[in-house]
Order: C-alpha cells, then structure tokens, then sequence
C-alpha cells in the first residue's frame, strides 16, 4: 500500500468525522466548547473547520470556558445531538 501525503486541513477533516462516526456508533469523543448560542444554549465543534453545533450539557459551563476540550457522547446515538458530559481539561490533584 502506498503512503498519502496528507496536508494538514486534509488531516483535521478526517480526524472530525473520526470523530462524528465514533459518536454515531456510541462510543464518545473530543469536542471543543464553542461558548453559547441562541437561547443560551451550549456550542460545541467536532473537529477543526466545522460549524458549532447546539449540545445539551451535564456539566456547569461558562462563557470563559469556551475553547476548552471536551467529552461529549450522542442523545440516541445521533451525532448531530452532542451531549457534553464531561471537561477534558487538565485536572490538578493535591496528594499531599
């Protein structure tokens, strides 16, 4: 099999249906928070270059939290009804 050179928004479109069909299938995936929209419903994209899409949200989200990654799985396995459930985010644990 012969390698494709692959340019890098080429490679980001790939990556975000990746992501749409792992969601089609039930599984969860990586999107970013893309702030809100109208009637203050929460944003979110799926991949670089793609429209924000309306989510529903289990989480507490703010508007300085737009940009942030997060974990977002499908309302009846539909990837066009993004449920945020959780922040991606670095989490810093004290063990002391």
């Amino acid at each position: 099999m012969q390698d494709i050179d692959l340019d890098d928004a080429t490679r980001d479109m790939l990556s975000g249906m990746a992501d749409w069909a792992r969601l089609a299938g039930g599984g969860v995936a990586l999107a970013t928070f893309a702030g809100f929209g109208e009637a203050d419903r929460f944003l979110v994209t799926l991949g670089e270059g793609r429209a924000a899409v309306p989510a529903l949200s289990t989480v507490g989200l703010g508007p300085s939290d737009a940009g942030c990654r997060v974990v977002v799985a499908a309302e009846g396995s539909d990837p066009a009804r993004p449920v945020i459930v959780g922040n991606a985010g670095a989490v810093v644990v004290d063990r002391d």
